[in-house]
């Protein structure tokens, strides 16, 4: 039951930011009008919602020529690392409601030895990142060291998108 819980409000959270998202940007273009703190929290949004991760480009594009590259790398990246708090529990959840007697799991073994390497390396790529953060939840690896190896990951890919501009 625990498991449906999470999976329910990670469904719901991702609904609701989707929507708010939808509202700040296309509707009252709040968010372009904040500059980086807009960029962070946009990239947030869009991180909660699962499957409109890059929802926030169009207005991240624009500012590339008002800002350094590393500062919007960073907002972009730090963001949609903390949006990524959805996808973890999501992952969490589904653990739960599949638990099995047998806690030995390759995969989950796997996560543990090299998850934080390939995290990073689909953070700081276009490669999708939903599967390995799932992964990483549902083998309840560290919330605090996923945030910390994907905010960096997303900076490093944020930063070279700013760069390219």
């Amino acid at each position: 039951m625990k498991g449906k819980a999470i999976i329910f409000m990670a469904i719901l959270t991702g609904v609701l930011s989707s929507i708010i998202l939808y509202e700040a940007y296309f509707v009252y273009d709040a968010l372009g009008e904040l500059g980086l703190l807009g960029i962070f929290f946009s990239a947030l949004l869009s991180n909660l919602t699962v499957v409109g991760r890059d929802m926030f480009v169009p207005l991240f594009l624009p500012l590339t020529t008002l800002f350094h590259p590393l500062l919007l790398g960073v907002a972009a990246g730090w963001g949609g690392a903390v949006g990524l708090i959805t996808t973890y529990y999501w992952g969490r959840g589904i653990a739960e409601a599949v638990k099995k007697e047998d806690d030995s799991d390759p995969v989950s073994d796997w996560i543990r030895r090299h998850g934080l390497k390939a995290i990073f390396l689909v953070a700081a790529t276009p490669l999708p990142d939903t599967p390995i953060v799932l992964l990483a939840g549902s083998s309840r690896l560290p919330l605090m060291r996923l945030l910390v190896v994907e905010g960096v990951g997303k900076t490093v890919w944020y930063t070279f998108c700013a760069l390219l501009g």
